[in-house]
């Protein structure tokens, strides 16, 4: 095919970005819109979900999606969560859930609130919260070589009277 030798020509990952990605319901796909850098040429991408059902286990599909090396270059652009997003709302609209009550579902488990005892859910909820969690790390992650990345920085605490530290009696300076 035309397409896949223009992909196998640009295999560089650094060659592409991809500008956007959404699902098909009918035939059940993964669309992504790409732009090839060197030429600034748009092209679209639909990877058809085969085998895939509303009782699909979504995690391990995603990584098996992932590897298929047709479609590799442009999944792994993607972050896994994004991915796993997809899949669940093309998995709700086969079980028949609206696309707007799939997406009010999506946004309340990929919502973090810090006041939630992670500790108390379901591992599925677990798996997508700490996916969540991962990628916001890895977005505010500083690494040498960054514009802001400083080597052993030190910062001096102020404590004021509202913010006193309690102490506690395993605390102690005693052992060192």
């Amino acid at each position: 095919m035309y397409v896949d030798r223009v992909v196998h020509a640009v295999m560089d990952p650094s060659a592409i970005r991809v500008v956007k990605c959404g699902v098909r319901f009918n035939k059940p796909a993964i669309v992504i819109y790409y732009e090839i850098i060197r030429n600034n040429r748009m092209k679209r991408r639909t990877m058809p979900l085969r085998h895939f059902t509303k009782r699909t286990g979504v995690q391990h599909f995603a990584d098996e999606f992932r590897d298929i090396p047709r479609h590799s270059l442009f999944l792994h652009k993607l972050p896994k969560w994004q991915l796993e997003r997809l899949l669940i709302i093309i998995q709700d609209h086969m079980s028949g859930l609206s696309l707007l009550k799939s997406l009010e579902q999506l946004n309340e488990l990929q919502s973090i609130d810090p006041e939630q005892n992670l500790n108390k859910v379901d591992d599925t909820t677990l798996h997508a919260k700490k996916l969540v969690m991962d990628e916001s790390y890895e977005k505010h992650l500083l690494k040498p070589g960054d514009d802001s990345y400083v080597y052993d920085k030190q910062v001096q605490f102020v404590i004021t009277e509202d913010d006193k530290l309690e102490t506690c009696s395993w605390d102690g300076d005693d052992d060192f």
